[in-house]
């Protein structure tokens, strides 16, 4: 999905060069707390849902909690490394901006650290719960 991005934008930040790095990151500032997030994120989502996780960044919902619920996943992030991996991965993921494309309808769309990125303009929010 070509969305017109700058990839210049993920030059800057050291944590967004490596997915692993970006998790061990992760991992590192917020421990169990990150952990107890994920989990009870997972323990909302129905088996046999459909989920699109919006600025997934490297799918740890995915691969951590819904991998083995049978949800029909599909991860969206703008950063290529990301997708990338995601992708060698056989992770079902797009590279888009979710403000410039139409969010995909599912019966779960999740933001799960992102959402500050945008600011306190309830538009994405909005969308998102039209698209569920």
């Amino acid at each position: 999905m070509n969305t017109g991005v700058d990839w210049r934008f993920w030059q800057a930040s050291v944590i967004y060069w490596s997915p692993h790095l970006y998790d061990w990151t992760v991992r590192l500032l917020y421990g169990r707390e990150h952990t107890d997030n994920l989990r009870h994120i997972g323990q909302m989502i129905e088996p046999g849902s459909s989920v699109v996780d919006l600025c997934c960044g490297t799918a740890m919902l995915y691969r951590h909690v819904l991998r083995d619920k049978n949800v029909d996943y599909r991860g969206l992030d703008i950063n290529p490394r990301f997708t990338s991996y995601l992708h060698s991965q056989g992770i079902a993921v797009d590279i888009a901006d979710v403000m410039q494309i139409s969010l995909p309808s599912a019966d779960y769309l999740v933001m799960r650290s992102s959402y500050y990125h945008f600011g306190p303009d309830p538009t994405l929010l909005n969308r998102m719960r039209a698209a569920a």
